[in-house]
């Protein structure tokens, strides 16, 4: 959790970048009358919004049935490859190159191409932040300043730090970045499962 300081003067700067660039910014120290639960995850060991990237299936690929749309999400959140990075490059693949079910859209069953994120017209996708992002490890939980997800999946975490604080402030979130990504030669000390969605790292 940052201390007051440290979100007013970085955290709540870059949710203001943000929310700037056209970002839905969703800010747990300023809650917005109605605008209801965004997390809607069942629990907090989940790190991708199940929800939200299943509504985003959907409109991207209006043909899909609901059995495929299950098919499509299931690709996004189990992959089984144990390996962080390995994970991470696998994600990747299925995110850039879209992924395939099998369904009969009138010239008997084939394999269709589904979309996950719209490159060509990015106003289809859904842009949103959350701060305070709660993720459930083996051991601890953690709670990332920023993250920031597309059609629901978490493509970049910000670590930020209070410069009048830190001799070096970015050294810290850095490590606190490592630290959550079980990175430091620890034990199981954060909730990697997070970062085999990330493209962005960043501490600021």
């Amino acid at each position: 959790m940052s201390s007051a300081n440290e979100y007013e003067l970085v955290e709540r700067r870059a949710l203001d970048a943000f929310e700037a660039l056209g970002w839905d910014v969703h800010d747990v120290e300023r809650p917005r009358p109605g605008s209801g639960d965004v997390d809607t995850r069942e629990t907090a060991s989940q790190v991708v919004l199940r929800d939200r990237l299943r509504v985003a299936v959907k409109r991207l690929n209006p043909w899909i049935n609901r059995n495929n749309l299950e098919r499509a999400v299931s690709e996004i959140v189990r992959v089984a490859e144990p390996n962080t990075v390995r994970a991470n490059q696998e994600i990747h693949r299925k995110l850039v190159s879209h992924g395939s079910v099998e369904q009969d859209l009138g010239r008997g069953k084939r394999n269709q191409t589904v979309r996950f994120i719209d490159y060509e017209d990015p106003e289809n996708n859904e842009f949103l932040v959350l701060n305070q992002y709660e993720v459930r490890g083996p051991q601890e939980t953690i709670r990332p300043d920023v993250v920031a997800f597309v059609n629901g999946v978490p493509l970049g975490v910000i670590e930020c730090k209070n410069p009048r604080k830190h001799l070096e402030p970015r050294s810290v979130a850095l490590n606190q970045l490592m630290r959550y990504q079980n990175a430091r030669g620890h034990e199981r000390e954060g909730a990697e499962k997070l970062f085999r969605y990330n493209y962005v790292v960043a501490g600021t």
